[in-house]
């Protein structure tokens, strides 16, 4: 059954509530202990992770650990994210909702005016597993050459978080750092080095594994910080990238200490003890880490390293989601980001389609319909296959695939969004409304929206959509085709949580005539030509012949002839554009009755490889009106030497604030009233010829 409502609700203008959820729970299930830099307490919860039936309990203990390792009587306040997984009391007893899913149970520990906090995962609805939940304490620790100490182990039911008496086993790993016998004492090695301590529970034919992080030898003091460059790597299969790794002490002077290096997933290449990364023979995303060893424990920082063979003119698509499962007749929106030689984001329309074709149908817009019957008997419990998109170049068509199993049964309740896939105008108007499949006649809830990224439109509390009209003005720099998301998130009467995702494409008005640019993307080195043609497109698909006049956004980049030849622009790149600037060319047809038809490809003038990089902190402030906050800019060589060089600031919006040549930015005492203003600050060089430049966000937030 269906049921459509349209509640008021709050706009939330950050992330949609469902993303911020899966973000949070993928952080929080990192370790079941948080402890922050300036935290004193440890804070282990057990069971680390638990489940329950929908409408089980279970119970979760915390263990609290001053800096020195010793347990205190802390005050502790428990909660559930999301509220709708479940209810704790104030002394851990978690009692299950009956909303299935994944939550995270939170403890926050107040003891001698310091805190720590502590984490445990909540499967509701899932069935639990014959290991047991194992928590080592101390979760850390720290000894020199030859000390000896003391470890032991919380072992729980996963399913009741009830202690149960199990034979351990303990270990050392490596071993050549000391030893552990069977009570959990340890004894250092002459070796110094970093590993685990861990432990193998054993009850009723049950088992569970638990660890420690543990230091041996001498270690850099507190406050150790450790920064990796460069922040990310773009590298083809088998080419080379040194890292390196400054490390300071807490007054921010430099350390000369041994830094360990290590490629996530190991498949992604190699790292040896210099930095220098040589990338895997197959494509994938993943970190490089460097960790130094302190008496507080292994500090690391990691940086994003991308494997890719590049299409055609080094472009790539980024496809989300990468796998998907629904039911029958289900839906999901893909979204499909192209990706220039440089890393950067590029406006060009996708194709798509669906392998097999039987499994489902998609939109030009990437919204995929599974099929409701299928010609093939299930596998495994369901039909596998996968949704394809590809946009072709001036040098060849690139691609990307997305993996969809259609299984046999789904969820017995979603929420959809109405329209799903709307294209609209700059500044039109659409009503969107909200649909509850499957909830009853007694469901009643209440509806919040959001739009991403902010810039798209506005949308009203009660759904109405407004696309942004700057998008329609030529002299405006967001002038051109964008496209966005409207988030909705519905309420139910019983506390539980539905939300779902609109596409939303804002195009240049025309709606019976189609204008088709190609190449659709072109690199073109300075002063160089590349041709670009346009094909109009009629209502009934037929070519139309019609005179098509071209233009260059930004003008800056180049111009183009009528019969359009775009010759690229070279002049030096102003402050605040990036190494490889892009842009539009547009071809545009009249009909009579004074309608404007336009079509878009996007054009990369083709710059040399950076010498420089521009380097800006803090990346995000937020400040009231009239408050000053510094901000410093490091300008550095591609292998990281600090590079000295005269630095010009200056304000995105000036009627934001101003920066003097110091760093130092003021916001505006005038800022208008409601909600938070933002602008950025930007810091930009000069280096034989040629203009670098990084930003940081400033957040002026007004007060009611």
């Amino acid at each position: 059954m269906k049921r459509r409502h349209n509640t008021p609700g709050t706009r939330r203008g950050h992330a949609p509530p469902g993303v911020i959820l899966t973000v949070a729970i993928a952080i929080l299930c990192l370790s079941s202990t948080s402890v922050s830099a300036d935290e004193g307490l440890s804070v282990l919860v057990s069971p680390n992770r638990a489940y329950a039936l929908p409408d089980g309990r279970v119970q979760f203990t915390a263990t609290v650990l001053d800096a020195a390792g010793r347990e205190v009587a802390a005050d502790l306040t428990w909660s559930v994210i999301p509220s709708r997984a479940g209810l704790i009391s104030p002394d851990g007893l978690f009692t299950s909702l009956g909303v299935e899913g994944k939550g995270v149970v939170r403890v926050v520990a107040t003891y001698a005016q310091e805190m720590g906090a502590g984490h445990a995962v909540i499967e509701v609805g899932s069935e639990p597993p014959l290991r047991l939940s194992v928590v080592v304490r101390p979760p850390r620790a720290a000894f020199g050459q030859g000390e000896t100490g003391g470890f032991d182990a919380i072992v729980t039911d996963s399913a009741t978080g009830v202690v149960v008496p199990a034979d351990l086993t303990w270990m050392v790993v490596p071993d050549y750092i000391g030893t552990i016998d069977e009570s959990g004492s340890f004894a250092a090695a002459g070796e110094a080095g970093a590993g685990r301590i861990v432990v193998r529970a054993l009850h009723e034919g049950r088992e569970g594994l638990g660890d420690a992080g543990i230091v041996v030898g001498e270690t850099s003091g507190p406050g150790v910080k450790i920064r990796v460059i460069p922040r990310h790597a773009l590298l083809r299969p088998g080419e080379e990238s040194r890292f390196q790794a400054r490390v300071t002490d807490s007054a921010g002077d430099p350390l000369e200490v041994e830094v360990d290096w290590s490629v996530i997933p190991a498949r992604l290449g190699l790292i040896n003890d210099e930095g220098l990364f040589t990338a895997g023979r197959d494509d994938g995303v993943g970190r490089v880490i460097a960790s130094v060893v302190t008496e507080e424990g292994p500090i690391r920082d990691m940086v994003l390293v991308e494997v890719r063979r590049p299409g055609p003119g080094g472009v790539r698509i980024a496809l989300t989601p990468g796998q998907v499962a629904l039911a029958p007749d289900g839906d999901v929106q893909f979204e499909a980001t192209v990706i220039g030689p440089e890393g950067d984001e590029l406006e060009i329309p996708v194709d798509w389609r669906v392998r097999p074709d039987w499994l489902g149908s998609i939109t030009a817009d990437g919204f995929f319909t599974a099929s409701a019957e299928f010609p093939e008997p299930s596998a495994n419990g369901g039909w596998m296959g996968g949704v394809v998109t590809s946009i072709e170049t001036g040098d060849g068509v690139v691609a990307e695939v997305a993996r969809v199993f259609v299984r046999e049964g789904g969820p017995p309740l979603r929420l959809d969004i109405r329209p799903r896939q709307p294209r609209v105008a700059p500044g039109e108007d659409i009503q969107f409304e909200t649909e509850v499949v499957g909830a009853g006649d007694s469901t009643d809830w209440t509806t919040e929206w959001a739009v991403f990224p902010a810039n798209l439109g506005t949308i009203t509390p009660d759904g109405l959509f407004t696309a942004n009209p700057t998008f329609g003005d030529p002299g405006s720099s967001e002038f051109g085709p964008h496209e966005g998301v409207v988030a909705a998130r519905a309420t139910l009467s019983d506390g539980s949580v539905l939300t779902d995702l609109a596409h939303v494409r804002v195009r240049l008005p025309g709606q019976t005539v189609r204008i088709r640019v190609s190449p659709r993307y072109a690199v073109v080195p300075l002063s160089e030509s590349r041709q670009f043609e346009a094909t109009v497109i009629g209502t009934g698909g037929e070519p139309l012949e019609a005179p098509v006049r071209w233009t260059v956004v930004p003008k800056r980049l180049g111009i183009i002839s009528p019969d359009g030849v775009f010759t690229a622009a070279d002049v030096p790149i102003d402050p605040g554009e990036w190494q490889r600037p892009h842009g539009y060319i547009i071809a545009e047809v009249s009909v009579p009755g004074g309608h404007v038809f336009r079509g878009v490809a996007v054009v990369v003038l083709d710059l040399p490889d950076p010498q420089i990089r521009v380097h800006v902190t803090p990346r995000s402030v937020t400040v009231e009106p009239g408050a000053s906050v510094g901000f410093h800019a490091e300008v550095l060589d591609m292998e990281g030497n600090p590079v000295d060089l005269p630095i010009l600031w200056h304000v995105a919006d000036a009627a934001m604030g101003t920066i003097g040549p110091d760093g130092v930015f003021t916001a505006s005492g005038s800022v208008p009233a409601g909600g938070s203003h933002s602008t950025r600050v930007v810091a930009g060089v000069t280096f034989n010829g040629r203009t670098y430049w990084d930003f940081a966000t400033v957040h002026i937030a007004v007060y009611p």
